[in-house]
């Protein structure tokens, strides 16, 4: 079920390179997902790593901080360098609303 969700998440973004999603227990602190882009020797790019760490107290859910890493992925593809800037806030809630999530974006804490 989650496999399907995340394919619809990709789907729904546009994400043409391959995304590879790591979960594991927490290890840092400060954060709840870690996006990575995969470049070749060519500086082309390749894919996408994505880590969700789990046992975390961030109001967000395992689905949500997928979402969240995503789209950096969407942003790594389509230029956008503005890491949490409007055009991110924009697609959260888009996402948010499409498929009934909470806290993609958090202004208070993804500034």
């Amino acid at each position: 079920m989650l496999r399907e969700f995340i394919n619809s998440l990709i789907e729904y973004l546009r994400i043409k390179n391959p995304v590879t999603i790591t979960i594991s227990t927490k290890e840092h602190k400060s954060v709840d997902g870690y996006y990575t882009p995969r470049y070749s020797s060519d500086d082309e790019l390749v894919g996408h790593n994505i880590r969700v760490y789990i046992n975390t107290d961030s109001p967000r859910s395992i689905e949500a901080t997928i979402a969240h890493e995503l789209i950096h992925a969407w942003q790594e593809e389509n230029s956008d360098d503005a890491v949490h800037g409007r055009r991110f806030a924009y697609r959260a809630r888009k996402l948010e609303n499409n498929f009934a999530l909470a806290h993609v974006y958090i202004p208070w804490t993804d500034t």
